[in-house]
């Protein structure tokens, strides 16, 4: 049996050698682009979940303006009302005074 014995040139031997470094270094970018990646993804998220809050907030903001517009709007009608019979209170004073005896 023959042996046969491949020589490599040191010319092939230093590409073998920088086909190895950039293929380490490959991976070690493609393992830092998976990484920003995951950074990427993960301030998307943080982001919708920051949009979603803002959102909820506002929502809840508007929902307390109408509640306060309607207490507002609660809290003068009932103003009125005692002022009116308030109004009414004092005209039965004023008629009974005026005209004892007689209904208001």
């Amino acid at each position: 049996m023959k042996k046969t014995i491949t020589f490599k040139s040191s010319l092939n031997l230093k590409l073998d050698k920088k086909c190895k470094e950039l293929k380490v270094k490959l991976k070690g970018k493609a393992q830092g682009m998976e990484e920003l990646a995951v950074e990427l993804v993960d301030e998307k998220e943080m982001a919708k979940a920051r949009f979603i809050e803002k959102a909820q907030l506002e929502a809840e903001r508007a929902s307390l303006r109408i509640e306060k517009e309607a207490l507002q709007n609660h809290n003068g009608e009932l103003e009125r009302s005692k002022l009116e019979e308030a109004g009414k209170t004092s005209e039965a004073v004023t008629h009974v005074t005026t005209h004892p005896g007689r209904p208001p």
